[in-house]
């Protein structure tokens, strides 16, 4: 039982790790800004 948690455990690393990079490559393969996108020019500063 103890070996299949600790399976289950190192398992769970990778996994995060990859699910984090694939959201962050997503986000930024989206074209635009998304701060433009949220708040309009309303928000331009520049």
């Amino acid at each position: 039982m103890l070996q299949f948690i600790l399976r289950r455990l190192g398992l769970v690393i990778p996994t995060f790790i990859g699910i984090t990079l694939l959201t962050f490559a997503f986000v930024h393969m989206i074209p635009g800004d998304p701060g433009n996108d949220y708040g309009g020019r309303a928000w331009n500063f520049s």
